[in-house]
């Protein structure tokens, strides 16, 4: 039988346990998350942006974006979307919110926030959160397929079982690689 003493020993030990690994725990699992949606989901992305972006500019210039929308939700508001301007040299990427979507409001407080201003959005009044990004090389636009990638699954918790919905007007078939493979080798 275990004395008084021992019993706040041990649950010290245990608390104290919990608050130096607990935090690491969850994060390290955020971050295996993360880790598998970019692993799914970021060249297939960059394939889509790089077909977009070969198609000659003066066509359809209202029409060059790639909006990635999480599928099997209840209702289609946890997407990102990026949209080509300046000719192709830049590229206007934003992100669903309660702007448009009021029942996105848990989704932009707190911590959540903070993610959504750590991955470069700024709120634009009575708009939308928004950032520019160059779109220039190869390398920028694999950049944005991995901020999209990031939006979707620190900003919605996207798990990797669920899948991704690809919108783009300009692309009529399932884009192949892009050279992604090549981008994602470690240098």
């Amino acid at each position: 039988m275990l004395n008084c003493r021992t019993l706040l020993l041990l649950l010290g030990a245990s608390m104290l346990t919990g608050l130096l690994f607990g935090p690491r725990a969850f994060a390290d699992k955020t971050d295996d998350r993360i880790t598998a949606l970019q692993e799914r989901y970021r060249c297939p992305i960059f394939a889509y942006l790089a077909a977009i972006h070969q198609t000659p500019t003066p066509l359809r210039l209202d029409n060059r974006f790639l909006i990635v929308t999480i599928d099997h939700r209840i209702d289609q508001r946890f997407y990102a979307q990026c949209a080509f301007d300046d000719l192709d040299r830049k590229m206007l990427c934003e992100v669903s919110s309660p702007f448009f979507n009021p029942d996105l409001q848990p989704y932009f407080t707190g911590t959540r926030l903070e993610q959504v201003q750590a991955l470069g959005y700024l709120p634009r009044a009575q708009d939308n959160y928004f950032q520019w990004r160059d779109a220039t090389t190869s390398n920028a636009l694999y950049d944005i397929a991995g901020l999209l990638v990031k939006t979707v699954g620190y900003i919605f918790d996207m798990q990797p079982e669920e899948g991704l919905i690809f919108e783009a007007p300009l692309v009529t078939t399932k884009p192949t690689d892009g050279g992604c493979a090549l981008l994602a080798k470690p240098h």
